[in-house]
């Protein structure tokens, strides 16, 4: 990441740890029931999750009650230590550029959080999310829907519509899309706001091809 961009990084982290509580407030209680159990439906019972951006903790608290297994992760201090309070296992404190496990999850949840990232950093973002699930692991993400990048009350944020995820996708890992949709604002002082939703699977190996003679 360039200097202008690591600049712009900690600006957004320095948000959130000057506003974690009422960031907390705004989202913990928020009804995402609906998108949470479309991601289940592809994840093993009892697999682990990795909450990759977990802000207030409220989706991995929903997988930790249906009995996953969950590793949650965010960038901002404040934001690990009241989440991790809260939920009761320890909330990694890890920035996106930290993040290289290998063959490790069964699904990789990030909700509103890879917005932050620039877009010239997700092609290998993705290909590192797309290294860190087992095979036929799946990957759920969100992002504001436009065409803007850059600063917005306080923190960087990179929209994408469908089209531009969808080759952003194709152009830097081999993930199997599963759906894409459109979907509004849950929050209801924000009913104009749309966000680009997605699902992907990264494919299990092929099996190999073994000849007699």
């Amino acid at each position: 990441m360039d200097d202008k961009l690591k600049v712009m990084n900690d600006v957004t982290l320095n948000y959130y740890d000057q506003n974690a509580k009422a960031f907390i407030h705004n989202t913990r209680d928020l009804d995402f029931s609906a998108i949470q159990n479309r991601f289940l439906q592809y994840v093993p019972d009892g697999g682990l999750i990795c909450d990759l951006g977990c802000g207030s903790g409220r989706d991995a608290k929903a997988f930790l009650d249906a009995g996953y297994l969950v590793k949650a992760i965010d960038g901002s201090a404040k934001l690990c230590q009241i989440t991790s309070r809260w939920l009761q296992i320890p909330v990694e404190c890890q920035s996106f550029d930290q993040f290289h496990e290998q063959n490790q999850f069964d699904g990789l949840w990030a909700c509103s959080s890879l917005l932050h990232c620039p877009k010239k950093d997700l092609p290998d973002l993705f290909s590192r999310i797309e290294n860190s699930l087992k095979p036929g692991g799946v990957f759920y993400c969100s992002f504001k829907q436009s065409d803007f990048e850059g600063l917005r009350n306080g923190r960087y944020f990179s929209d994408l519509t469908i089209e531009a995820l969808d080759q952003l996708i194709q152009t830097s890992t081999t993930f199997q899309p599963l759906a894409y949709w459109t979907s509004e604002d849950v929050r209801a002082d924000r009913p104009s706001e749309k966000w680009t939703n997605a699902l992907f699977q990264k494919p299990e190996p092929t099996p190999e091809l073994i000849l007699f003679f």
